[in-house]
């Protein structure tokens, strides 16, 4: 997908599919080594706007 579907509000329908996304997409980043400290500041960074989209 794009960025900008991304950018886009997310239905409560679809905020289990966004989530597996970034699952997915984090399961990428660490195999490309990325520190574990930046690693889970963009998780949480990820999480925390997830969340305030979905409010």
């Amino acid at each position: 997908s794009t960025s900008h579907d991304m950018e886009q509000p997310t239905i409560n329908q679809d905020s289990s599919k966004s989530i597996e996304t970034t699952l997915v997409t984090i399961h990428l980043m660490a195999k490309r080594s990325i520190r574990p400290r930046e690693a889970s500041a963009i998780i949480g960074d990820i999480m925390l706007r997830m969340l305030l989209k979905q409010q």
